[in-house]
């Protein structure tokens, strides 16, 4: 009953369904190009209609941080985005918090 612990427990509890609960959020793995048009990083959409921010053209895609379980939301057009449907969303995101070092597995698409 301590303040604020109930919000944490819930975001935390979320975030974790969307990775690898029945939620499965991070399901749509992706490339997205945010800083150059050769620069890539790994994330994940996770939403693909933000008309309520007044953004038709736009998705949100979550791109986690390495050695860290937090990230950062960006607001994207589709053309910066390439989808990696043969990557699981939990391996990329190992990958992805690992720096780069960990093991990624190919699956065959709709697995």
């Amino acid at each position: 009953k301590t303040p604020g612990i109930k919000v944490i427990y819930s975001l935390v509890k979320d975030f974790s369904e969307a990775i690898v609960g029945k939620k499965r959020r991070f399901s749509k793995t992706v490339l997205v190009s945010i800083y150059g048009n050769d620069i890539w990083q790994l994330g994940f959409i996770t939403n693909e209609d933000l008309a309520e921010f007044e953004l038709k053209d736009h998705i949100s895609v979550y791109i986690p941080l390495s050695y860290a379980f937090t990230g950062t939301l960006f607001f994207v057009t589709r053309d910066r985005v390439k989808l990696l449907p043969h990557i699981s969303g939990p391996d990329a995101y190992k990958f992805a918090i690992s720096g780069g070092v960990a093991e990624v597995e190919e699956h065959e698409q709709g697995n």
